[in-house]
């Protein structure tokens, strides 16, 4: 009985589709890329294109559109990408040298790569470099479809090989370069690329600042860190941070970064003299005392975060400890507490999106320097903008408010988002969370997830600020009674 009621619904689709495919549509281009239209009448639109006007501008147009827009199904857009590479190779190629990185879907990429190197487009190994840094962070590396592709086109050479030959081609696009050396930071062994950048001595600017950080150990491991590292070479702060970072010893260098650089140049020569045990209690006795709040998970069964310095205390390098100290150090000012508490208050009265900034080094002392959001994407986000990321390549920091309620003690810390990101751009980041009124906690955070909370921040008092500086205004409170969803 199952058998002949699944034949006889089949029977019936193959019917419904049959009657559907002889009705002729007015203007298929148009359905085709309409998305509100059923899925079988956006196929059966393309199949009338192919079949009236096989090479009509507006059958290009919908099916690049098909392609490149975010709203189609994956079955829609390989068929799109088939009829492309079929009857417009050329616009397929230009298409995909401009988003070939952008495309979502890993099924619809992976046809595409195929394409390519069945196509034989050598022209598109900048691309392919460009998408294999942004997509397989979360696969194997020798299963992407990236690798596979450069393989197919250069059956000589692995695909490591052909990275490093982009890396050093100075008629490559910068972004093409950037690309092919974060990926060649996962798929190579560190000490194998320092040799190679010693013994490269020719080849774009890049190479020029990728030898200039191997020589320091702090080697770029993203695209947004290599881009760090070209803002850091590029700017007159530059012959100081190296010099501080060749002064450190073996100990000292261990675990060394970019975002380490800034805060061990401006170091006192006291503290740039002690090794990582001396510091860490140095950091313990000026938390002592601190209260801290403790974080609920997100939900029932999630994995508790470890956010006391106790917890964490043996996976801090000596530079995590360096930027600690002077983060305690700056959060201790009132000037730099009634700073962010102003800048808490305009977050907390506009409901369009988070707000944030940078610890800044002015002169021998930080500030907190605010930023306006890139974009307001909802309240429970903040984009930085690409001033912002420029100024935090010399700062301490990269913060940012939890401020949605008064008291928003358990969204205290970095969420997943924030997490995510301080691992793609490779910087120090505090959270500053309201728990009350007048009263902000500070959580530390690096990449890979380690959290270190600084405990609870007072308002100053209008007696504790120098006298330029007027007492801070409060913004009405906001209602308590909105979900907070992370």
């Amino acid at each position: 009985m199952r058998r002949t009621a699944g034949l006889l619904l089949l029977a019936t689709a193959l019917a419904a589709g049959g009657c559907g495919a002889t009705s002729r549509i007015a203007n298929p281009a148009r359905v085709a890329t309409k998305v509100e239209a059923p899925l079988h009448r956006r196929l059966a639109a393309q199949a009338q294109m192919a079949t009236d006007a096989p090479a009509a501008p507006a059958r290009r147009r919908a099916l690049i559109r098909i392609l490149r827009g975010r709203a189609y199904p994956i079955t829609q857009k390989k068929r799109a990408l088939r009829e492309l590479a079929g009857r417009f190779p050329d616009a397929l190629r230009r298409h995909l040298g401009e988003r070939l990185f952008r495309i979502r879907y890993r099924a619809v990429r992976a046809a595409a790569l195929r394409t390519i190197a069945a196509r034989g487009w050598r022209e598109l190994r900048g691309p392919i470099a460009r998408s294999w840094a942004r997509h397989q962070r979360d696969r194997a590396e020798r299963a992407s479809p990236e690798r596979a592709a450069l393989r197919r086109l250069y059956p000589d050479r692995g695909a490591g090989e052909v990275l490093w030959t982009l890396l050093r081609d100075p008629e490559a696009a910068p972004a093409d370069r950037v690309a092919a050396w974060a990926v060649l930071m996962r798929v190579a062994q560190p000490a194998a690329l320092r040799s190679r950048l010693r013994n490269a001595r020719k080849g774009p600017p890049l190479m020029a600042d990728l030898r200039a950080a191997a020589r320091l150990g702090v080697l770029p491991p993203t695209r947004a860190a290599t881009v760090w590292l070209r803002g850091l070479r590029a700017s007159e702060d530059w012959p100081a941070l190296a010099r501080a970072a060749r002064d450190l010893t073996p100990a000292q260098r261990s675990g060394l970064a970019l975002r380490h650089l800034p805060a061990i140049a401006r170091a006192a020569p006291g503290q740039r003299a002690l090794g990582p045990p001396a510091l860490l209690e140095s950091l313990r006795a000026r938390l002592a005392g601190a209260r801290h709040i403790r974080r609920r998970p997100p939900h029932e069964g999630a994995e508790r975060v470890p956010e006391r310095l106790r917890a964490v205390a043996d996976r801090l390098v000596w530079g995590d400890l360096v930027c600690l100290l002077q983060t305690v150090e700056a959060l201790r000012r009132p000037a730099v507490r009634a700073a962010l508490f102003r800048q808490a208050d305009r977050d907390r009265a506009d409901r369009d999106s988070e707000h944030g900034g940078v610890l800044d080094f002015r002169k021998t002392r930080v500030a907190a320097r605010a930023f306006p959001p890139m974009i307001s994407k909802h309240d429970h986000a903040y984009v930085p903008s690409d001033a912002m990321i420029a100024a935090m390549y010399g700062g301490l920091a990269h913060y940012h408010f939890h401020v949605q309620r008064v008291d928003n003690a358990r969204h205290a810390g970095p969420g997943r988002g924030d997490r995510r990101l301080a691992d793609r751009m490779r910087f120090n980041g505090l959270v500053f969370t309201s728990v009350g009124p007048d009263r902000i906690n500070a959580d530390w955070y690096r990449p890979d997830g380690i959290v270190v909370d600084l405990g609870v921040l007072e308002r100053p008092a209008p007696g504790e600020l120098p006298r330029q500086w007027s007492a801070p205004r409060r913004d009405a409170p906001r209602s308590d009674t909105r979900p907070r969803a992370r």
